[in-house]
């Protein structure tokens, strides 16, 4: 079982459960709010429907990948941060053994559970957005591929 964490939806029928910040806060070096998205819930489409909102999240930074890893920090933090080496797994997948760490990994209903926190700016023009104006692009193709083979291996990896 996995959840993934974002703050706009990815509507992909294999995911079983998702964990959306209801609010998202980007804030600066001194930690005060410069930017908030709001009802991020809001734009979820697809069949897969089973998702809860959490607690808003605060990020910083000045670069798209600076947002990312603070969001995953952040998302880790809603859950507890689990020390690295427990979030480490090895899988078998179509014959193959595979290994990964998860953003964190948790106990929901006697089962563990990986979670996943991927951070979107913007769910219209995201690469990871099948249906935007880039999303058949060979580039966004091969991203939305490697988060699929990544639930794949959560999902092999965990109960």
């Amino acid at each position: 079982m996995f959840v993934f964490g974002i703050d706009e939806s990815i509507p992909v029928p294999l995911f079983r459960a998702c964990s959306i910040p209801s609010k998202v806060n980007v804030v600066d070096d001194a930690g005060n709010v410069v930017d908030t998205y709001s009802n991020a819930a809001k734009n979820i489409e697809g069949p897969v429907k089973t998702f809860v909102s959490t607690e808003a999240v605060s990020i910083s930074g000045s670069r798209a990948i600076d947002y990312g890893q603070s969001y995953e920090a952040a998302v880790r933090g809603l859950y507890g941060d689990v020390p690295f080496g427990q979030r480490q797994y090895e899988a078998l997948v179509n014959g193959k053994l595979v290994n990964g760490v998860a953003d964190n990994v948790v106990q929901i209903g006697r089962k563990n559970t990986a979670i996943e926190a991927k951070y979107v700016d913007d769910w219209a023009t995201s690469l990871r957005n099948p249906t935007s104006q880039n999303g058949t692009k060979p580039w966004a193709l091969a991203e939305q591929q490697r988060m699929l083979d990544q639930a794949i291996k959560y999902n092999s990896a965990f109960d």
